[in-house]
């Protein structure tokens, strides 16, 4: 059996990392319109989900903040129903707590 962390594919990473240095303090219509791409929208969920289990390993809250930051900007773009984005943040959650954040 493969750990956790390679079971979610990682291929996207790179394009959630560049989303994620171009973002704004605010994210406003104009940005959040630009990344009205699907695949983009799995990438950066994938990168949330990762990034806050790597996040825990590091005790990094900074990384968490990207990782919960990813999710967000991932459920804006899929528009999954809100109930299943509270499931995906309760990971982000539990992590913060464990940081203390």
């Amino acid at each position: 059996m493969r750990a956790n962390l390679l079971r979610i594919v990682a291929d996207g990473d790179g394009r959630a990392e560049q989303v994620l240095s171009r973002m704004p303090t605010v994210a406003d219509a104009g940005f959040l319109t630009s990344l009205d791409d699907d695949r983009v929208g799995l990438d950066l969920g994938r990168f949330g989900l990762r990034q806050a289990t790597v996040a825990l390993r590091q005790r990094s809250v900074e990384r968490l903040r990207n990782a919960l930051l990813a999710t967000a900007l991932s459920g804006v773009i899929t528009s999954p129903d809100g109930r299943d984005w509270m499931v995906g943040a309760a990971v982000h959650h539990v992590v913060a707590q464990e940081l203390g954040a």
